[in-house]
C-alpha cells in the first residue's frame, strides 16, 4: 500500500517541485522527495505561495489542518513543526514527524521541541552533539548525509577556464576576491557581493548573478563543466552554508576548495578531492587557489574522479531517499 507523505517548508515548494518534475531543477533541493516518490511513496508538498508572507503561527496553523490524514510529515526544518510538536504533547496531533535539522546553534527552543519529532535528521556532527546534549538519543536522533541529484548533475567535457563560486547566503566573497587579487587566478562568482567590493573588482573576477538562481540551471551546469575547480568560501559557520555547492561540485567531478567550519562535515583534503582552508584567511585561500589552478592536469583528473566517486557512493539524492525511507518505515504506524 502506498504511504501518503506530506513534505513541508516555509517557502514556495510547489514551484520547486514542478521544476524538479520537469527536469529543470535538481531533486536534492527538496531533500530527495522526487527520489522518494520513485520508491513508491505518494508525496505531496505544502509550503507558501509565490510572494506570500506568513507569520510562523499562520503557517503552523495552516500546516496543522493540511497534515491531517497523512501517514507522516517530513519537515524541511524544525521551524515548521514547533507548534505541531507542542500539539503532539497534549494529544492534538498524531501524524508522525520526520524533521531535518541543518544547525542546532543558538536555538534552545528548537532543541527542546525536537523532542516532539519521531525522527530528527541532523545534517552535521556539530548538530548531532548539540541535540544529544539537549536529550535526544538514537534512534530518534539520526545523522543524514546530504547529496546531489546525480541524474541532473553529471560531468561532460573537462575544461580549465576559471574557478567557480556559487551561492549567496553568508558567503565570504570578500576573502575570495582578495585571494584572486593575490593569486591572479580567474574567478567566476554566481552570487552577491558588497557594493564596495563590486565596485573595485580585479579584472580576472567576473560576477554573473546577484542571487543564488538568477541564472538558469542550464547555465549553471555549463559553468560547472567549464570550471577547473570549485571554491566554497564562508565564515566558518556551524550552519551548513554552501552544502548544495559542495555536493554539486562532487557530482560534477570538480576538485574543491572549502573553508573550514563545523557546518559541513565533508573534508575534501581527506577525501582526496581538494583542500580545506581557514575561515577569513585570504592568503591561505590564495595559496590554495594557485596550487590547484596551476596543478598538473593529471592531478586534477585524479581529484575529479575521487570527487565523483564520493558523490556516487555517499553524497547523492538516491541514497538520501533510501535513508529517508528507512526513517519513515520506522515511524509510520
Amino acid at each position: 500500500m502506498s504511504r501518503r507523505i506530506l513534505y513541508t517548508g516555509r517557502f514556495d515548494i510547489d514551484s520547486v517541485d514542478r521544476r524538479c518534475q520537469q527536469g529543470r531543477n535538481p531533486s536534492h533541493h527538496l531533500h530527495a522527495v522526487p527520489d522518494l516518490r520513485a520508491l513508491g511513496y505518494q508525496v505531496d508538498v505544502f509550503g507558501t505561495q509565490s510572494g506570500e508572507q506568513l507569520t510562523t503561527w499562520q503557517f503552523q496553523r495552516r500546516l496543522w489542518r493540511a497534515a491531517s490524514g497523512y501517514d507522516a510529515l517530513i519537515a524541511h526544518s524544525l521551524v515548521e513543526v514547533n507548534a505541531l510538536a507542542a500539539l503532539r504533547a497534549v494529544g492534538l496531533f498524531g501524524v508522525p514527524i520526520v524533521a531535518f535539522v541543518h544547525s542546532a546553534e543558538g536555538r534552545s527552543v528548537q532543541r527542546y521541541t525536537a523532542r516532539g519529532a519521531d525522527r530528527v535528521l541532523a545534517m552535521n556532527e556539530r548538530a548531532v552533539q548539540r541535540l544529544a546534549g539537549a536529550g535526544l538519543k538514537p534512534p530518534q536522533l539520526q545523522t543524514f548525509d546530504f547529496g546531489a541529484d546525480l541524474g541532473f548533475y553529471h560531468p561532460r567535457a573537462q575544461a580549465t577556464e576559471f574557478v567557480l563560486s556559487v551561492g549567496v547566503s553568508e558567503r565570504d566573497h570578500v576573502s575570495l576576491v582578495e585571494a584572486s587579487r593575490l593569486s591572479g587566478v580567474p574567478v567566476v562568482i554566481v552570487g552577491k557581493l558588497p557594493d564596495a567590493v563590486q565596485a573595485s573588482l580585479p579584472p580576472q573576477v567576473q560576477v554573473l548573478s546577484q542571487g543564488n538562481y538568477d541564472l538558469s540551471f542550464d547555465n549553471l551546469l555549463d559553468l560547472y563543466n567549464r570550471a577547473r575547480l570549485v571554491v566554497v568560501s564562508h565564515f566558518g559557520t556551524a550552519h551548513p552554508i554552501g552544502l548544495n555547492a559542495v555536493v554539486e561540485a562532487l557530482a560534477m567531478s570538480k576538485p574543491l576548495i572549502l573553508t573550514e567550519g563545523p557546518g559541513i562535515d565533508i573534508d575534501p583534503a581527506r577525501g582526496g578531492y581538494g583542500l580545506r582552508v581557514p575561515a577569513r584567511h585570504p592568503q591561505a585561500l590564495a595559496a590554495a587557489l594557485s596550487d590547484l589552478f596551476h596543478a598538473d592536469p593529471a592531478r586534477l583528473r585524479v581529484m575529479g574522479q575521487a570527487a565523483r566517486q564520493a558523490a556516487e557512493s555517499t553524497y547523492n539524492s538516491r541514497r538520501m531517499a533510501q535513508d529517508l525511507a528507512c526513517a519513515l518505515q520506522a515511524v509510520i504506524r
